[in-house]
């Protein structure tokens, strides 16, 4: 049943096999009859089988009826290890469980392609599905993410906790994506559905409030300041402060109406919290809105180390997305003394947020299209594009190595 490799407990967990020891006993036979192959995966033990054994496996469970019984089992291992990926999402072990979900991501997908079918199971398709959304918004799976809520919504049925957590979402995937219509569909249907329900959360966000699309990063339109305990999303770096200290009002979108104390401020409080739970995410975030405030301020020296720092563990964290954000800002900071490392950059993060099907800018208040401008008119129409150009071809490595340096 398993795609991509399994590990002992997985196999515990699926298979009619015993108890641990039965398990690993087995395995070990399997494997010194070169019947399935073992190997360290991230100081994890995996097996796999080569694809003509697990064809014949699959053949012969079909014929002693088993195949659908062991399908179910299998799907129904992995919304606890999503789940259990979420609420790991906010601490030290963010990192190690991105990975376990990345490693097991063909089976991931099995699981739902089959909960999915007219044999499977939709409420468990629903809840793994809910459950992926972060990990697939924070390792840039938009695309396959878009598919699998888009599928999980067309079967959720009108109302409960699932579909409004399905929602949120795919309300944020939407903006992410510059598709503001839908946007506001998915966001006030989710908001109906959690006030509904009383106010419950469903995974680490609020449900959305209607016209989030208007402001970025999720905030409202200039003087539309949210109604204290009105459930909206906060932007990830805040959910911390929000939900330890009862932050209702989302003061880090003060800082894109111009209010850049208040929205320091909340960003401080924002990542002084992610660091104390060790959220790596949280931290990253926290830093680069960090960064945005001090260029706003004028202090770009310190606005580039914030930038640089944000960088550095969005790296380590994979999140392709997040890179992109550093890159426009550290373009931003150093356009106005090196113009033509700035337009390097700027095509740089374009051309990672097109591969990951993103929007830079979608609400248009980080103000790019004007950072374009004046970056080609320092440099002038030929020199600027090509520099665009060449930064559209670098290496990810080279872009950040290019973000890093101090040298022109």
């Amino acid at each position: 049943m398993f795609v991509g490799g399994w590990t002992l407990e997985g196999a515990e967990a699926v298979c009619d096999a015993g108890y641990e020891g039965e398990v690993l006993q087995r395995m070990s036979a399997l494997v010194d009859k070169s019947l399935v192959q073992q190997r360290n995966i991230r100081h994890e033990t995996r097996f796999s089988m080569l694809e003509t054994v697990r064809e014949y496996a699959q053949e012969r469970l079909e014929v002693s009826g088993d195949l659908e019984r062991m399908r179910r089992r299998h799907a129904g291992y992995f919304p606890e290890l999503a789940e259990e990926e979420e609420r790991a999402s906010r601490g030290p072990l963010q990192r190690a469980w991105l990975d376990r979900l990345e490693t097991e991501h063909d089976n991931l997908r099995a699981a739902l392609e089959w909960s999915f079918t007219p044999q499977g199971d939709i409420e468990l398709g629903m809840q793994l599905t809910g459950a992926l959304s972060h990990f697939w918004y924070v390792r840039d799976h938009h695309s396959e993410s878009r598919m699998w809520l888009q599928r999980a919504l067309e079967r959720s049925g009108d109302v409960g906790a699932e579909r409004a957590k399905l929602l949120v979402g795919a309300g944020r995937l939407a903006w992410f994506q510059g598709e503001f219509d839908r946007v506001n569909t998915l966001v006030e249907e989710s908001l109906a559905l959690y006030q509904d329900l009383g106010g419950r959360r469903g995974g680490c966000l609020r449900a959305p409030r209607p016209g989030m699309h208007r402001r970025f990063p999720g905030g409202p339109p200039a003087g539309d300041n949210p109604r204290r305990g009105e459930p909206c999303v906060f932007p990830p770096a805040g959910r911390h402060v929000a939900d330890r200290q009862g932050l209702h009002r989302p003061r880090g979108w003060a800082l894109f109406e111009g209010e850049i104390d208040r929205g320091t401020d909340y960003f401080q409080k924002a990542l002084d919290m992610a660091r104390d739970l060790e959220d790596a995410e949280g931290v990253a975030l926290s830093l680069l809105y960090l960064g945005r405030a001090a260029h706003m301020r004028g202090d770009d020296a310190h606005a580039l180390e914030l930038c640089r720092e944000s960088l550095i563990r969005s790296r380590k964290l994979d999140n392709k997305t997040q890179i992109a954000f550093c890159l426009t800002l550290a373009g931003e900071i150093q356009a106005p003394a090196d113009p033509t490392r700035a337009a390097r950059l700027f095509g740089a993060a374009e051309m990672l947020l097109r591969s990951l099907d993103a929007a830079l800018d979608p609400s248009g208040s980080l103000g790019y299209d004007k950072n374009l401008a004046d970056t080609r008119a320092r440099l002038g129409e030929e020199a600027f594009a090509k520099a665009r150009q060449e930064g559209s071809t670098m290496s990810l490595e080279h872009t950040i190595d290019e973000a890093m340096s101090n040298s022109s």
